[in-house]
């Protein structure tokens, strides 16, 4: 899967969001993760691609 910015690398920040819908963020994740359980590898915007990790990481990152 390439997440692009929609998906952070393990350890990244947030990153610009100027124009993002930051409360919707950790939904659409969640809404993707749900859609396809069985990814194994992610392609982030930015660093390196890993696994379902990825998608865990960034719903929890936006949570807060």
């Amino acid at each position: 899967m390439f997440g692009g910015c929609l998906i952070k690398s393990i350890g990244a920040g947030k990153g610009n969001l100027e124009d993002a819908n930051v409360m919707e963020w950790p939904k659409t994740v969640s809404k993707i993760k749900s859609k396809y359980p069985n990814t194994s590898i992610i392609v982030p915007g930015h660093g390196n691609y890993g696994d379902g990790g990825l998608l865990d990481y960034t719903i929890a990152l936006f949570k807060d």
